[in-house]
């Protein structure tokens, strides 16, 4: 009797580090499945009045163990509505079904030219396009600027 319970206890614990791999071998590191350079477009505004629309382009790299940083290439704009080249580290990325991938919501705090600039960065990808939007106060502006860029590898 004692011979058969411990063959059971055997069999069962066989069967949980067996599907203890399989779960671990479909694991995937979402900063690598986002990371690359994006082209399309950007649309500035401020207090929801549209303010111009630009060709840009957003470069995701990626980090470490699902974290990625995002670039506003070239920066986008002219004049008083100009944003430098925006980058922003340590930007989350997590996935339900590894077709989405958001990027969450994450604190913008750098100097670009001499401008300052504080606010966030959130955003997905899908199939390959990215929407990615940068809420940000430059300098001692006193309202927010919501670019909001959308684009595709």
């Amino acid at each position: 009797m004692r011979l058969k319970i411990f063959f059971a206890m055997v069999l069962v614990a066989l069967l949980a580090l067996s599907c203890e791999d399989k779960e671990k071998e479909n694991t995937v590191d979402c900063s690598k499945a986002v990371a690359g350079l994006y082209e399309g477009s950007i649309s500035l505004s401020v207090m929801d009045q549209e303010q111009g629309s630009f060709d840009a382009k957003v470069r995701i790299d990626a980090r470490n163990d699902n974290t990625v940083k995002v670039t506003l290439v070239g920066g986008v704009g002219e004049g008083a509505m100009r944003l430098g080249e925006i980058s922003v580290e340590n930007v989350k990325v997590t996935t339900n079904d590894q077709v989405t991938y958001n990027l969450v919501e994450t604190a913008v705090n750098t100097t670009v030219e001499q401008v300052a600039y504080t606010g966030t960065l959130k955003g997905f990808v899908k199939n390959n396009k990215a929407e990615v939007t940068f809420t940000v106060k430059p300098g001692a502006m006193p309202m927010d600027v919501c670019a909001k860029f959308t684009g595709e590898k």
